[in-house]
């Protein structure tokens, strides 16, 4: 018979073709067949194969019938029914003649071999033709087979088309192998299978990789056999290798199974060839082709390191193949690749004669962690944590890494930074020296090792021992002093803008304080300002990391860690700890026995030191917060040690007790019980006015105890005035002659200093008291007045706001009251001339520093109070603050001020141009309270914002840290304010041009340019800064244009500058305004738009033209040597064409971190033109020089 050869196309077989002898004798119309007329030839066919067996396909009678409805499927697909039917005559005839096949083999009947092996080829090509042309049908086809389920069913339906069913695949690809696994001398004659026929049984396997049927663990099976066999059988690596890496690089989904599938054929036969050709092709891909394509540059990346990861032995045998693409363009590619060597050094180079190959791949990973690409070093940095982790990194290579490590942490780009911190962490935990890092620990140590040492003499063999000892500890302290290094640089990553970032840092302090590593404990309290924090994961990032570093199971050791928190804390850090211990008492993570212990402490149950007693008090006031019942029932354990008599002798305690006191009322007020203040007579308040009229109370503690006793006596007494009046009046019988004298009594300035203090907190406290019950009465009127006018009120008023006018005189009213009642013709009133008097300094009689302290304060707690004593004395109290040696007092006075411009802005607006003066005193305190109740005021649009602004933006180059990190804090928040940045920018540069040195103009503006975001203002800043050239002095124009090389300019911005090319002009004799004008052109050209291209060469243009008139007259010498010029700048230019090449991998990461330095061919041709401007001739020829060099 003629025996049959598959073709290339199907088309090949029909009736007019002359490619093939066995072909279509006869075509069967199938257009225009109906339903019953298709399943009517599909009867037909089915009756002859099953009566005259499925290997008369080889007759033209049912081949050229089959050949036709195939090559019209889509005719055919018109009704799904006859769509199935087709396919199940061909996959069983399939399954029939293999069963015949098989039954020769067993029965050893060779029989007629050409039609077992010529029906075999037909199916398997009819099979594959149906599978291929059924894949692309319409959808309305597709949709057409869905399979119909039940109303009930609230799964997604399978797909309809039994051939795309996991079940049918699964047979498809078993009938496959099993055709394979045939006895193929009986049905070949040279013993093999032609190559067509062994290149179209896997196209059928590639069809099922291609709609994703591989993520199937049953199918990938079987594909994985079925290769296996074509491989191992067969000898089809090639062919198998070159589909699959095409598939590798079309489908996101092919790498793990394809990395899976070579695993399975080298473990089935042992053959290393398919990853060999992989590899050898994958790196002949060229970097250029693999920049290009980036998703097939990530497949191809992620097929390596799977393959990395599961035969680390067959990819480090092949490894030279791929290891050049290190120095190609595309970083996915060499992310990969380091990736790749990290997995063979942790699975396969880890032991005996691997070392020196390991060490050889560790090189080029350090290498790879100063990659000109960001996300490749991340990469190398990921990497090297999961070699430490795998205990991989010999010890004497770890401090490299550490190293390495501690140097990307201040890298310019996110992920980098994250990256590092993780390795340290990841460094720290898994370091090889030891479980616990202190470093006075080991210097002891070292030490003592040393003196040993010393005292062996003739003893080589312990002298060795003490020696190797040394080094040990050499490299052990040396390990904690990186680290102690590089604490403060994370410390300030805690201040980033990134939560991720933040994150990382906060569980690098975990890490530290776990290691017992000492400058931890300065992060870890600044991390606890986080619980602040508005981003959720923050704060519980926060709260998980204390409840790690402080929460332990025994509640003693829980209270003793909480203690030791609080010791050597400022007022800033307790106040953080203390909303974040509020925070772990609601979340149920500090129980109750841990509060029992820390009263334990408290009353030294155990003979604790008194220090430990007073911390305990801290932490319990903090609880409070929280859980007020922890207090409210120990209130006479609190008296009677907390204001006994150690409070006269010990600091904190009495001030704490009157803290933790508090808690009562605001515990109970915050949740909705009913307070009951305490009666006057109750002992605790006679304690209290006792203790504050006592001289024999440490002078220190006074003034915070006083302060707390009075808020106490405000929060807990029905009456608080009437026992506010009576310590007034005890204080002052002290010092006046209350029956009828003014004179002054002989008194220590100590006293009247403590009756000042006492005045003016007095005073702050009663107006709030009496506000509150203002309010208090005012909401109790209001909701009367709304029930009874509720229907009677018209809607006219409403309209017309006469309640709102009504309730707007009612509190101006309340508020004139609040103020004439605390300081009016009253007691408190009667003392405000003494106050200014003092604070003053009278005839020079007030010297004393804390006297004038309290004076000062009392003065500033009056004028809160009061408008018109406000007004009074406001001179008065600039006056003060211009001229007081002392920082505490002026920085006193700055917080009142902004408490001032709160109650009465209008007094304090005349005064505001004086306050911004004050971000230039010398006291580093002062400076640092005038920028934070600034940022407070201008935030909060107490105070109007202008020209003075700049005075804060200086404050950016302020040597204290603290101050540029507040000023960087404001200007951020206030960028957030609509178009704030943008509006106040011109009137800074303004000011700062001719106020600031150059490199601080340039940082400043750096900043605050970041913030402009907005095409819009790009294009009006660049006009309003040209406009301001013209106006401005020579010195200045280089800044402004400074600051155009700041924005992102887009074609309209650029525009602007065309129009304003006299105002460039005429500025270019300055070098820094041409360097600025080529730095613009240079950025700009990068843009690939062509529109921004046109306006760059308009612009330059538009240079270049002038630069030709102003050179018209010039005498010839002039001419010869411009030329002579113009020769060296094109031969310096061709160099910076190939410096641009050169540097084409550095392009990459200059897109994402914006600090790629071009050295493009348009900036040197700017620079050279505008140094023509020189109007010096005779050393045109040197500068000329000087210019070849710049570029």
């Amino acid at each position: 018979m003629i025996e049959f050869e598959i073709p290339l196309r199907p088309e090949d077989l029909s009736t007019h073709s002359t490619k093939h002898e066995y072909h279509v004798t006869k075509e069967t119309r199938v257009e225009g067949m109906s339903e019953g007329q298709m399943n009517k030839l599909i009867d037909q066919l089915a009756l002859k194969l099953k009566k005259e067996a499925a290997l008369s396909i080889t007759d033209h009678e049912q081949f050229d019938p089959l050949w036709s409805l195939l090559s019209k499927l889509t005719d055919v697909a018109q009704y799904p029914d006859v769509l199935e039917r087709l396919y199940n005559l061909l996959f069983s005839s399939t399954k029939s003649t293999l069963e015949a096949n098989k039954v020769a083999e067993r029965e050893k009947d060779a029989g007629d071999c050409d039609t077992l092996r010529n029906a075999l080829k037909m199916y398997v090509f009819f099979l594959h033709w149906f599978l291929t042309s059924a894949k692309k049908l319409p959808s309305t086809a597709a949709g057409a087979l869905k399979k119909k389920r039940g109303p009930k069913s609230k799964e997604a339906p399978e797909q309809g088309r039994s051939w795309e069913t996991e079940g049918q695949k699964e047979s498809i690809l078993a009938t496959l192998i099993s055709i394979l696994d045939l006895k193929v001398h009986n049905l070949w004659r040279h013993d093999v299978p032609e190559e067509s026929f062994l290149l179209l049984v896997p196209k059928i396997g590639y069809l099922f990789m291609e709609d994703s049927s591989v993520k199937t663990k049953s199918i990938r099976l079987s594909l994985n056999t079925l290769f296996s066999t074509l491989i191992g059988r067969y000898g089809q690596s090639a062919h198998v290798a070159n589909s699959m890496i095409e598939m590798i690089n079309k489908y996101d989904y092919m790498p793990g199974p394809a990395a899976e599938m070579i695993e399975h054929i080298y473990h089935e036969s042992h053959d290393n060839s398919l990853c060999t050709i992989i590899i050898r092709e994958i790196s002949r891909i060229s970097s250029k082709d693999l920049e290009r394509d980036a998703n097939g540059s990530k497949n191809i990346a992620a097929f390596l390191v799977e393959c990395s990861e599961r035969m680390p032995k067959q990819v480090y045998q092949n490894i030279s193949l791929v290891i050049s693409h290190l120095d190609g363009e595309a970083y996915i590619m060499r992310s990969g690749i380091i990736q790749v060597l990290g997995n063979i050094i942790c699975k396969y180079l880890n032991e005996g004669d691997h070392l020196d190959a390991a060490d050889s791949l560790m090189d080029i990973l350090e290498e790879r962690t100063r990659d000109v690409k960001s996300f490749t070093r991340s990469k190398a940095l990921h990497v090297w944590e999961q070699l430490i982790q795998e205990r991989k990194v010999p010890v004497e290579r770890m401090e490299r890494v550490l190293d390495i490590a501690i140097g990307r942490v201040q890298d310019t780009t996110l992920h980098t930074r994250r990256s590092a911190i993780q390795l340290l962490i990841c460094i720290i935990a898994y370091n090889p020296y030891s479980p616990q890092l202190r470093l006075a620990a080991l210097v002891t140590r070292y030490e003592e090792e040393q003196k040993k040492k010393a005292a062996m003499t003739g003893d080589d063999d312990n002298q060795e021992i003490v020696s190797v000892n040394l080094k040990k500890l050499e490299d052990i302290i040396t390990f904690v002093e990186k680290i102690h290094a590089v604490t403060p640089v994370i410390a300030q990553i805690l201040s980033s803008k990134n939560s991720t970032e933040i994150q990382d840092a906060i569980q690098f302090f975990v890490t530290c304080h776990d290691f017992k590593i000492q400058k931890a404990t300065s992060g870890v309290r600044k991390m606890m300002s986080l619980v602040w924090s508005s981003e959720a994961g923050i704060k519980e990032k926060v709260i998980q990391a204390c409840r790690q570093l402080y929460i332990k199971e025994k509640a003693d050791v829980t209270a003793k860690n909480l203690i030791r928190l609080t010791e050597g804390c400022t007022l800033g850090e307790l106040t953080c700890m203390e909303e974040m211990v509020a925070r772990m008492t609601e979340g149920k993570l500090i129980s109750q026995r841990v509060v029992q212990c820390l009263w334990d402490l408290f009353v030294m149950k155990n003979h604790e030191s008194k220090a430990d007693s007073t911390s305990a008090l801290v932490v319990i006031s903090m609880i409070a917060a929280a859980d007020a019942a922890s207090v409210s029932g120990r209130l006479n354990t609190l008296v009677s040690i907390g204001l006994g008599p150690r409070c006269k002798v010990e600091d904190e305690i009495g001030k704490y007790t009157c803290i933790t006191l508090q808690k009562i009322s605001k515990g109970e007020k915050e949740g909705k019980k009913s307070f009951s203040r305490m009666k006057m007579t109750h002992p605790l308040f006679t304690r209290l006015a006792d203790l504050m009229n006592d001289d024999h109370m440490q002078h220190n503690n006074w003034y915070g105890f006083a302060e707390q006793a009075i808020n106490t006596i405000y929060s807990l007494s029905e009456r608080p005035d009437t026992l506010a009046a009576d310590i007034v009046r005890d204080m002052a019988a002290k010092i006046f002659d209350l029956k009828g004298s003014e004179e002054v009594r002989e008194c220590s300035q100590k006293s009247l200093g403590r009756f000042l203090f006492v005045l003016g907190h007095i005073a702050l406290k009663q107006l709030v008291y009496i506000e509150e019950i203002q309010s208090e009465l005012r909401t109790r009127r209001g909701n009367i007045r709304e029930k009874k006018e509720k229907e009677s009120t018209s809607a006219i008023e409403e309209e017309l706001g006469v309640h709102a006018a009504e309730e707007e005189r009612e509190v101006e009213r309340l508020q004139e009251t609040a103020e004439r009642e605390v300081i009016g013709k009253n007691l408190l009133g009667s003392f405000g001339p003494l106050i200014s008097m003092v604070a003053a300094n009278a005839g020079g009689n007030f010297n004393e520093p804390s006297l004038r302290s309290c004076a000062v304060m009392a003065l500033c707690k009056y004028m809160c109070v009061h408008s018109e004593y406000c007004d009074r004395h406001i001179q008065l109290l600039f006056t003060i603050l211009a001229n007081a040696p002392e920082p505490t007092i002026r920085a006193n006075i700055i917080i009142s001020l902004g408490d001032i411009a709160i109650r009465f802005p209008n007094l304090m607006e005349p005064w505001t141009k004086i306050f911004y003066r004050q971000l230039k005193d010398e006291d580093v305190g002062v400076r640092k309270n005038t920028l934070m109740v600034l940022t407070h005021l201008i935030l909060n649009d107490m105070i109007k914002v202008k020209g003075q602004i700049s005075d804060m933006a200086v404050c950016l180059e302020d040597p204290e840290e603290r101050i540029v990190d507040l000023s960087k804090l404001f200007f951020m928040e206030y960028s957030k304010k609509g178009n704030s940045i943008y509006n106040v920018l011109p009137d800074l540069i303004s000011n700062l041009s001719s106020s600031q040195s150059g490199d601080s103009f340039r940082s400043i503006m750096k900043y605050l340019f970041s913030f402009i975001k907005k095409d819009k203002h790009t294009e009006n800043l660049v006009d309003k800064l040209c406009q301001r050239v013209k106006a401005s002095e020579e010195e200045q124009r280089s800044h402004i244009f400074h600051c155009m090389t700041l924005l992102n300019l887009n074609e309209k911005a650029v525009k602007k500058l065309v129009e304003n090319s006299k105002v460039i002009r005429e500025s270019m004799s300055d070098p820094d305004v041409q360097n600025s004008i080529a730095s613009i052109v240079a950025k700009c050209k990068k843009n690939g738009r062509s529109e921004m291209k046109a306006a760059v060469n308009e612009l330059s243009n538009n240079l270049s033209l002038e630069d030709a008139q102003q050179q018209e007259g010039t005498t010839i010498a002039s001419e010869e040597r411009k030329k002579n010029t113009s020769k060296r700048g094109r031969s310096t230019r061709g160099r910076g064409r190939g410096g641009k090449r050169v540097t084409k991998g550095r392009k990459e990461e200059s897109e994402e971190e914006g600090e790629y330095q071009s050295s493009s061919e348009e900036e040197a041709r700017v620079v050279k033109v505008t140094k023509g401007k020189k109007k010096k001739e005779e050393s045109s020829e040197e500068e000329s020089s000087g210019l070849e060099d710049d570029e």
